[in-house]
This record gives C-alpha cells, structure tokens and sequence, in this order.
C-alpha cells in the first residue's frame, strides 16, 4: 500500500521569510500590513496570527502562542497524538521497516501531518531538543525528505539515544537508521561471535550501540561533535558511484565515501575510533546500483 501523498511543497518565493515554515506546515494566511491571519492549525478557529517581522504567533481562541521553533514543536505534539497504528502499518509497510514489538516508527517518533497529509520526521540538537521537521513530500516525481525553510539541519534519532552507551552507528537519512537499530535490538552475539536472535532488547547488539543519522552524506555540523566525544563510531553511508563533471569532464568522487572523508577530519580527536562501510576499494561497488543502502541490504532488496 503506497504511503499517501495529496499536497504538494508550496511555492511562495515572495512570502516573508519569517511565515514560511507556516505555509511549509500547511498553515495558510493573509498578510494584511505586519500582521498574517489565517485558521489555528491547533483549534482550527479563524484567530490566528502571526507577526510578519518576527515569526510570533498567537490564537485568541485557544491561546496558543510562541515563535518559529515552538509551532514546530507543537504540531508535533499534536501529530503525534493524532498518528494511529494503521497509518504506522503503511509507512512501516512502504519503507521495508517490522512493525514489531520494538515500535521502531513510534520510538523515532515520526508522525503524521493531518495540515499537509504527509508523513514527518523530527530532527534534534545535541541536546535532543526538537529543532526542525522534515516533511516526507514528494519532489520531482520522487519522495524526499524536505526541511522546515528558515531551520538549519538536524540529526535524526536523538529520541532512542543514550550517552552511556560506547559506540555509535551513522547512517545517511533516518530510513536506513531506522532499519538498522530495528535489527541491532533483535539480534544479540555470543561468545564465538555468531549471531543469534536476542528475546529482550537489553540483551541485544543495541545495549551498547546507539543509532544516528545524517539528512544526507553531506550534512554533517560541528555542533553535533559533543554527541560523538569519545565514542567508537561506524558509518554507514551509501554506495554511491563517482560522477563526471559536465562542464570539465572530470570525475568526481563518490558523495558516501566523500561524506565518510569529512566527516572523519570533523571527528578527530573527538572520538576513539572510527570505521566505515567501504563497498569497494575505491569507495564503491560498481557491480551494485548507485545509491544501494543498508537498508536495501537489511530488507533483501539486494544481496551483498
């Protein structure tokens, strides 16, 4: 079952910088002089407004108030309590993720938008405060994750962190980290380390690993360094082929293993050790398609 898709981005170069993020969340107003208008997103009455200068909203219905980064925290708040196990089902279904005991979409905390009719994924600070939200919509004919406008990017999976625990698992984009600490919380090693299915998720690979992900190999901020310090970090970024330059032919290094080089020279001193995913000696495997994750991997879309 197709995960749904009925609105698409809006396209408002002219709106003001700060009333972007509530047309991006599906929140339509009138600007009438320095003040926006339009229907609540929270109590759905015709009270709202928005002051165009700085971002702040306020209901005189509901009382609903706050500025850019609170209404983002608050629709998320109500979209997660909206969010029911039969659209979990589809999303899981559509992303090759179990819908199992482990909750994995509800422990990432994705949830469904009702004002865009879209799935959303929340992105953390460091300090795992939610700091953006990233609309699952489609682009050109293909589904992408797409962030709030006026937010910088955040990294996914800060809801199923621990700082206690020693290692680190990086992925590129919350889909292949999702899929991934789904099976590390089923599956436990032994002594002669083979692999076998762990009964609680204490006894599981997760115990000492926690989960992050990048919104994409390129994406990686220095902020995010004290999340890292001292940690054993593994990435595992995507199987991306060189590409050639248009313009001067040259060919340019594979973006995953690229992403991998920078991010490594941000990290160190930071971290304890680093390791990564290499598909190929060169950074990737020409037998396999560009782009092939691990979570076509982990779901048998492809055998490696």
């Amino acid at each position: 079952m197709p995960v749904p898709i009925s609105k698409k981005l809006p396209e408002k170069e002219e709106t003001p910088e700060n009333l972007k993020p509530y047309y991006f969340h599906g929140i339509h107003l009138s600007v009438k002089g320095e003040e926006a208008n339009g229907e609540c997103p929270f109590c759905s009455r015709d009270k709202f407004s928005v002051r165009v200068e700085s971002g702040l909203y306020n209901c005189l219905v509901c009382g609903a108030s706050g500025n850019g980064a609170k209404l983002l925290q608050e629709l998320w708040k109500m979209f997660d309590k909206a969010t029911d196990l039969h659209q979990y089902l589809v999303l899981a279904e559509d992303r090759d993720l179990q819908h199992n005991d482990n909750d994995t979409l509800v422990r990432w905390e994705v949830v469904y938008s009702s004002l865009c009719d879209e799935w959303m994924i929340p992105g953390y600070n460091k300090e795992g405060i939610l700091t953006q939200l990233y609309r699952y919509t489609k682009v050109k004919d293909k589904l992408r994750l797409v962030p709030t406008p006026t937010f910088g990017h955040a990294i996914f999976g800060m809801s199923v962190y621990q700082k206690s625990k020693p290692e680190i698992y990086l992925c590129e984009g919350p889909w292949d980290a999702m899929a991934l600490w789904e099976v590390l919380s089923q599956v436990s090693i032994d002594n002669d380390r083979n692999y076998t299915k762990a009964h609680r998720i204490a006894d599981s690979v997760s115990k000492e690993v926690s989960v992050l992900a990048t919104p994409g190999c390129n994406v990686f901020l220095d902020s995010w360094k004290p999340l890292f310090k001292g940690k054993s970090v593994t990435i595992f970024f995507d199987n991306d082929h060189p590409k050639i330059n248009a313009n001067t032919q040259q060919e340019i290094p594979p973006a995953g293993y690229s992403g991998v080089e920078r991010i490594a020279s941000i990290l160190k001193g930071t971290i304890s050790e680093l390791n990564f995913v290499q598909w190929g000696p060169k950074g990737f495997d020409p037998s396999f398609p560009s782009g092939i994750d691990v979570r076509d991997v982990l779901s048998g879309a492809t055998n490696v």
